[in-house]
């Protein structure tokens, strides 16, 4: 069986306004901007992840995706922080 991890995009959607086919918010959802850019955004962290891996010759996990995603913290806030 295929191994799945789930992120987050931080917005919840109804069953109304979510495209279960597609796994995409329908356009008459209230966030759908938001939620479309947000996935785009993870898509892309998880493609540089893939190549990270990949340019280290091993295979990245999507356990070990999920949780380099979910941990990163943005440079700015760690700059601000070293003041």
């Amino acid at each position: 069986m295929k191994e799945v991890e789930y992120l987050s995009t931080g917005v919840s959607s109804s069953q109304d306004n979510w495209d279960n086919h597609n796994s995409l918010p329908t356009n008459t959802n209230p966030h759908y901007l938001k939620v479309i850019q947000k996935i785009e955004e993870l898509k892309k962290k998880v493609d540089i992840e893939i190549a990270i891996a990949e340019r280290e010759g091993r295979i990245a996990t999507p356990v070990e995706i999920k949780e380099k995603i979910e941990t990163k913290v943005p440079k700015l806030l760690v700059k601000n922080l070293r003041k």
